[in-house]
């Protein structure tokens, strides 16, 4: 991947209010979100996103709900992960695994979801998050047999969860793909 976006990072010149509200969007506390304003994104995604305001604010808040969940996090960072990598989502993946890891995969998972392969140790409940992932990908829906199987560890609440990560991620791999977005460790700004 190009290591510069095809669209140029917002500069100081460019920013309205609108754009200190994508900046302070992606922060948790007041504090935070003060300092954004002021010194803007450290991340490479909002400084590209944040040319436009009005799609991106609701697009952040959304994912912010994503980090709500009543699945787990490991569950949802199995998903992102191998979606990430069936999307060749660098800058996903390169995110995700930082937080796949907060949420307690190690290297063996983060290896078994690049492969495809769950390891024998992963719950019943992680192999099928996997394979819903892959076959959303390969056939854009959720076969009979899958979702029977999805049925029996998850509730209709989950279900729907599930389901929005990984239609979440995978416009957001739409989105960074084509901007070509690198992830943080390639461009210091």
């Amino acid at each position: 991947m190009s290591k510069q976006p095809r669209v140029p990072y917002i500069t100081r010149e460019e920013w309205t209010d609108a754009t200190l509200d994508v900046f302070a969007g992606m922060e948790r506390s007041p504090e935070d979100q003060e300092r954004a304003r002021k010194e803007g994104s450290k991340m490479n995604i909002i400084n590209v996103l944040a040319h436009n305001p009005r799609i991106v604010v609701p697009y952040l808040d959304m994912n912010k709900v994503l980090f709500q969940l009543a699945i787990s996090m490991r569950e949802r960072e199995i998903a992102v992960l191998r979606l990430a990598h069936l999307c060749d989502s660098e800058y996903e993946w390169f995110q995700h695994v930082a937080i796949g890891k907060r949420a307690g995969l190690d290297d063996a998972d983060i290896e078994a979801i690049q492969v495809g392969s769950p390891l024998a140790s992963w719950s019943d409940r992680d192999a099928v998050v996997m394979a819903v992932v892959d076959e959303l990908q390969s056939t854009e829906t959720v076969s009979d047999e899958l979702w029977q199987r999805l049925a029996e560890h998850f509730d209709r609440e989950q279900i729907f969860e599930l389901l929005f990560v990984i239609g979440a991620y995978k416009m957001t791999a739409w989105i960074l793909n084509p901007l070509k977005v690198p992830p943080e460790d390639e461009i210091q700004h």
